[in-house]
């Protein structure tokens, strides 16, 4: 959960519960509270699913010790649905402090070159006695910096390779380590695996100069065509690509909610290395790196073992 709140715990337990979220469905959402803006000690709440890319919004306000529900999105005008499309950032929701709510909506463009969205659809409602009501539509263009981490992203993770790409690992390192990824592909030899990573030199005068034009998406991918990206194939035949994805295919991918203490409790670990896994199957699967912290378990240690082997093969390994 994340908030802009003044509200103490319980109320924040009490309001989750009014929204419908029990304490055993929490670790599946995702929960944005904001009861600063909004006027008359409203409460705006934004909640995504885990695995459901669809925003839901809802206004609540105090009622004695609980709280009681006044709007919530609903049929929106035009036929629009507050669900992310593919290569598209989720919709979202904020207040503003004349008590309206925006929902903001990414949107393709009809005949556009590259399969993202170039616009955003901004949906006002304004405050009607106790509730809100749509009041106006508009769209503007959805630009974003365009820097060379987003440009990295383009040229691993392109919308047009999405058909052949078996399994990827995006790999992050944080606070402000570059970003790598190892994708698995299809090719008419067998599938192959890419390597994708930014040299050093280009990321550390990217991360000192914090410069990055301000660009629509479509934009973006044209620059990243000509992006210090490189590019590299694993030597490996397709027998032995295969190999490693039918070594992946026998890995139990259930995976706990958190890397864990030896006393089980969850272990926050902010400053590292997190590894993003697309798989075959399409499940998307986050681990943290915990190769620094023996004390520690991971969320998935076999298929920990298996990214930390394929890393290796493209030497991209964390320095320990």
């Amino acid at each position: 959960m994340a908030w802009n709140t003044r509200l103490s715990l319980g109320d924040v337990h009490r309001l989750r519960l009014a929204a419908g979220i029990s304490d055993d469905d929490l670790p599946n959402r995702i929960v944005h509270i904001d009861d600063k803006t909004l006027g008359h000690h409203e409460i705006l709440l934004t909640i995504y699913s885990r695995g459901d890319p669809c925003l839901t919004a809802e206004v609540f306000a105090h009622h004695g010790r609980n709280f009681q529900q006044l709007w919530s999105l609903g049929e929106m005008p035009g036929g629009l649905t507050p669900c992310a499309l593919p290569h598209c950032p989720a919709p979202g929701a904020s207040a503003t402090k004349a008590g309206e709510v925006v929902i903001t909506v990414p949107a393709r463009r009809d005949g556009a070159k590259y399969d993202v969205c170039d616009d955003n659809v901004l949906l006002t409602y304004r405050p009607v006695g106790t509730s809100l009501e749509f009041a106006s539509e508009r769209k503007i263009l959805a630009k974003d910096f365009c820097g060379v981490s987003s440009q990295f992203y383009y040229v691993a993770f392109s919308p047009a390779d999405e058909g052949n790409r078996i399994a990827s690992i995006e790999v992050m390192r944080s606070p402000s380590g570059s970003p790598s990824a190892l994708v698995f592909q299809k090719s008419q030899d067998g599938p192959v695996a890419m390597h994708f990573s930014i040299p050093r030199e280009i990321w550390l005068q990217s991360v000192r100069s914090n410069v990055a034009r301000f660009s629509t998406p479509s934009e973006c991918i044209e620059s990243a065509t000509s992006a210090p990206i490189e590019r590299t194939r694993l030597p490996l035949t397709g027998e032995q690509v295969q190999a490693l994805l039918d070594s992946l295919a026998k890995i139990d991918l259930r995976t706990d909610r958190c890397p864990r203490r030896a006393d089980g409790e969850c272990a926050l670990i902010m400053d590292g290395v997190h590894y993003f896994l697309q798989l075959p199957n399409g499940r998307t699967v986050t681990l943290t790196d915990t190769r620094d912290f023996p004390e520690i378990r991971s969320e998935n240690p076999a298929l920990s073992d298996w990214v930390y082997e394929v890393l290796k093969l493209a030497h991209d390994e964390p320095p320990h």
